[in-house]
Parts: structure tokens; sequence; C-alpha cells
């Protein structure tokens, strides 16, 4: 539930390498609560309906934030290219949904621009 009509509800897209990296920044977002609400998948059950959870928060957030990586953006992860990234995109280009890129490991801009092709 959002209290305050000012508060942004935020989703965080990571690669599960990098936990310490998503403490750090839920901890930063969380010093902002009065600004943001802030969703992962941390507390999802992975079962057959874990995906559509994510989709969900998707298509319902306010923004979205990307921790991008190497491993976030393997080609070897098939939801997050099949169907995370195709989402996150959709919704920027018919919604302007906000996003935003965190480089937490070095990516080379190549692989990152042919991925998330904004």
């Amino acid at each position: 539930m959002i209290v305050n009509q000012l508060r942004r509800n935020n989703s965080i897209a990571y690669a599960k390498e990098y936990q310490q990296e998503l403490k750090e920044l839920k901890k930063y977002m969380d010093g902002h609560s009065d600004l943001f609400e802030v969703w992962y998948d941390r507390d999802l059950l992975y079962d057959e309906a874990w995906q559509k959870q994510i989709l969900g928060k998707i298509e319902t957030c306010d923004g979205i934030v990307i921790m991008a990586a190497p491993e976030y953006l393997s080609r070897e992860k098939k939801f997050v290219h099949e169907q995370e990234i195709p989402s996150i995109l959709k919704r920027f280009q018919d919604d302007h949904l906000p996003v935003s890129c965190l480089m937490v490991k070095r990516v080379d801009v190549p692989i990152l621009m042919n991925t998330l092709s904004f």
C-alpha cells in the first residue's frame, strides 16, 4: 500500500550474485522511505507463479532500477532476456517508465546497449 501519493513504487532488477550490493541499495532507498517504496523478488516463492509475479510488478511499478552486471545480462538467463527486459522496454516505450541503470560491475557498453536498447 502506498501511503503518500508522491511516494514512488520502484522495482529492482538484479543478478543473485550481487546480494550485498542489493542490500546496500535497498538500505539507501529505505532511508528515503518517504519517497520510495522498493520491491524486489526476495520474498517470492519460486514455484510456477514467480515469473508472473515479477512481470506483474514491472507492469505496476513507477520506476525500475536495473543493477547492470555481466551476470544479469548473461544470455544464459533466459527469463531475463525473453521476458523481463522486453517487459521493461515495453513499459519504457509505451508509458515512459523511468528506468535507471546502476553499474554494479563493468559491462562492455556494446553488450549493454544491445541488451537494453532504449
